[in-house]
């Protein structure tokens, strides 16, 4: 476990922290510039080396083992930011790529602890338990549940007050600014709908958050 730790903290650290904000957006961008991934390819490899020297000093791993580990995650972040680079900059995206470079070191990990396939099913056995499937209920439930509940509980007071606001926008609109298209109209009330979607997500947030302080017994971070 310790080698996976030192793995993710230097995947972290190489792709957010050691990056600047323009290696970033030349990686996004239609136009691939082979510079900018050369340089990240290089970052990576010296970073994955010092973890992996690491690594060898306090687990039975063979130097054949670290190298080898060295090229495959350096290979993989080259080809994810090779893929990602055509794509647009939005969250699946972002999800993707991290998800596809954490995959990659979770193998990484695997090979050279020599994790077998009974170590991985004792692994299942011993996380797949009562109390973690409780756990896991409770967040599933002040998610969605929970706001399905709330807007079930306050739709009458919420439907009155979205009614309100609309049609005092709507007046607003028309008095001010009476030469607005209907397609503006209609763009400016997306984004409307837009920001009740990131209310929604900011409530999933503050309620996981919420629960976590209790499961901790820091009651004290409710309130803060």
């Amino acid at each position: 476990m310790t080698a996976l730790l030192l793995l993710l903290t230097a995947h972290f650290i190489s792709d957010f922290y050691l990056q600047s904000p323009q290696w970033l957006t030349q990686s996004t961008s239609k136009s691939v510039k082979i510079k900018t991934l050369c340089r990240r390819a290089i970052i990576h490899a010296l970073l994955y080396t010092l973890v992996l020297m690491t690594i060898i000093y306090l687990t039975p791993t063979s130097l054949t083992q670290a190298i080898t580990a060295v090229f495959v995650i350096t290979a993989g972040h080259l080809m994810a930011d090779l893929c990602k680079s055509p794509k647009s900059n939005n969250l699946v995206y972002f999800l993707l790529d991290q998800l596809l470079r954490i995959v990659i070191l979770v193998i990484v990990w695997v090979v050279i602890s020599n994790i077998t396939f009974i170590d991985v099913i004792g692994f299942l056995k011993q996380l797949i338990t009562p109390k973690t499937m409780i756990l896991g209920i409770a967040y599933l439930l002040v998610c969605k549940p929970a706001s399905v509940l709330i807007a079930l509980a306050l739709k009458k007071h919420t439907d009155a007050l979205t009614h309100n606001n609309m049609a005092t926008r709507s007046d607003t609109l028309i008095s001010q600014t009476p030469d607005k298209t209907e397609v503006e109209l209609k763009i400016e009330k997306e984004n409307n709908v837009g920001l009740i979607s990131a209310g929604s997500w900011i409530g999933y947030i503050e309620r996981c958050l919420a629960i976590s302080f209790i499961f901790m017994g820091q009651f004290a971070g409710i309130g803060f």
